[in-house]
């Protein structure tokens, strides 16, 4: 889901974002106002977010460059795949011994992560990024608000994917995301799911430089999914890397409000190692739904 020796605030602002997950300050009962920048409308409920992919979001050339950047990379994603399964029980090892697994079986993880497509059990797929459908506010580990709109997937052939914003300052309508793109507001990302090629998924950085951060996903169950990925600088996204961030991301829909929790690590991993960096800090995000 590169040749480049990340520094530690780059890798905690790059791991804000995937994730496909949000970024906060206050609870998910934190309700920003709507000005004329297009951040959120209070109003909107959540059946309206949930239909929000039927107002044609993948038409939207800033969505469609998005696809059509992460489709070109499918023949890495698969080569990321081989490398996982080749190092399947080290970073199951990783996963179950973040503060969020421990509820996690290290050899259910060892064999997804063998698998082609990761996805484990079968279940409907349309449903497959259901659990993080919402508007979450939270904080991550380094202080900095984080609002993350997850939009409901909408089925493009034989894939579905998921439109996400992600902003420091609000909640981003998809309406407006080209404009908050352009002031330096806004991030986007996509989350992806095809039967032939498992979960994958895709962010695009514009609030702290042009980075880009590929993903491939593994689905433990319906409110827990691994991500692993790593961030490109845009003119050397094909360059063979060896820095890997890895994320365990598990939603609670028993609290209230509903809550998000990321906990990531960084990795260094080729074919013939994989290790915990040195210095290893755990990066993490506490998130809150707003509409349950």
């Amino acid at each position: 889901m590169r040749p480049i020796i990340l520094n530690l605030a780059i890798a905690l602002t790059a791991l804000m974002l995937m994730a496909m997950g949000p970024m906060p300050i206050q609870s998910s009962r934190h309700k920003p106002n709507l000005n004329s920048d297009g951040q959120s409308d209070v109003h909107l409920t959540a059946a309206e977010l949930q239909k929000a992919d039927r107002r044609g979001w993948g038409t939207r050339p800033i969505f469609s460059r998005l696809i059509e950047k992460h489709d070109r990379y499918q023949q890495v994603f698969e080569q990321w795949r081989k490398l996982v399964a080749i190092h399947a029980a080290t970073l199951a090892g990783m996963v179950t011994s973040l503060p969020i697994a421990a509820d996690l079986n290290k050899n259910t993880i060892l064999k997804i992560f063998s698998q082609s497509t990761g996805c484990g059990d079968s279940l409907d797929y349309q449903d497959i990024f259901a659990a993080w459908e919402n508007r979450w506010s939270g904080t991550w580990s380094n202080g900095v608000p984080q609002y993350h709109c997850w939009y409901s997937s909408s089925q493009f052939n034989d894939r579905w994917i998921q439109p996400v914003t992600i902003s420091e300052f609000d909640f981003i309508e998809l309406c407006y995301t080209e404009t908050m793109i352009n002031k330096g507001k806004a991030d986007i990302a996509i989350n992806v799911y095809c039967p032939k090629d498992g979960i994958s998924g895709w962010v695009s950085k514009r609030q702290h430089g042009g980075l880009e951060i590929p993903h491939i996903g593994y689905r433990i169950d319906d409110t827990t999914l691994i991500w692993i990925c790593q961030i490109k600088e845009p003119a050397k996204l094909f360059e063979r890397g060896e820095e890997w961030l890895i994320f365990l991301e598990r939603v609670n829909r028993t609290s209230q409000p509903h809550k998000y929790q990321i906990y990531g690590k960084c990795v260094t991993m080729n074919k013939h190692i994989c290790r915990e960096k040195d210095n290893n800090t755990a990066h993490a995000g506490n998130y809150y739904a707003i509409h349950n």
